[in-house]
C-alpha cells in the first residue's frame, strides 16, 4: 500500500489544471519518462560573449573598489574632524579662560594647600627643614 496516488492521478485531476502541466501530462505518466516523447533541444548558443563579459567584470571591480574606498575614506575622514574639532574647543576655551580670567572669577579664590595636624603649610615646613639642613 501507498501513501499517495501515482502523479498521473494528481495531474488529470481539476485542482491541478495548468497548461504546463496538461502539456507535458502524457509524457509524465506515473513518473516514468519516456526520452524519445521528450522534445530535443537543438543548442544555438556559442557561449559567453568573452569582451562583454570582461567589461563588465571590470566596471564592477571598479565600482566595488571606489565603495569600499569611499566607505574607509568617509569615516577616516570623519574621525580626524571629530579629533581636530575637540582638540580644537579645548584649546580655543582654554585661551579664553586665560585672557578673559578677571571676567570669568567670582571675585574670590579658593586655594587648596596641605598642612600638618598644627594647621602649618607642609611647603614652608619643607623649606624651613631645607634652610636648617643647609647651615
Amino acid at each position: 500500500p501507498m501513501p499517495f496516488e501515482l502523479p498521473s492521478k494528481y495531474i488529470q485531476s481539476q485542482s491541478c489544471n495548468s497548461t504546463i502541466m496538461n502539456l507535458y501530462a502524457d509524457q509524465v505518466l506515473d513518473a516514468v519518462f519516456d526520452c524519445s516523447k521528450m522534445p530535443s533541444c537543438v543548442i544555438t548558443c556559442i557561449g559567453p560573449h568573452k569582451p562583454k563579459l570582461r567589461m563588465v567584470t571590470k566596471e564592477c571591480a571598479c565600482t566595488g573598489e571606489w565603495i569600499f574606498h569611499s566607505f574607509w575614506l568617509r569615516n577616516i575622514i570623519s574621525f580626524i574632524i571629530y579629533i581636530i574639532m575637540n582638540a580644537s574647543r579645548v584649546s580655543f576655551i582654554d585661551g579664553l579662560s586665560r585672557v578673559l580670567w578677571r571676567h570669568l572669577h567670582p571675585g574670590g579664590f579658593t586655594v587648596w594647600v596641605n598642612c600638618d595636624a598644627s594647621g602649618e603649610l607642609l611647603k614652608q615646613k619643607a623649606v624651613e627643614c631645607r634652610e636648617k639642613r643647609d647651615r
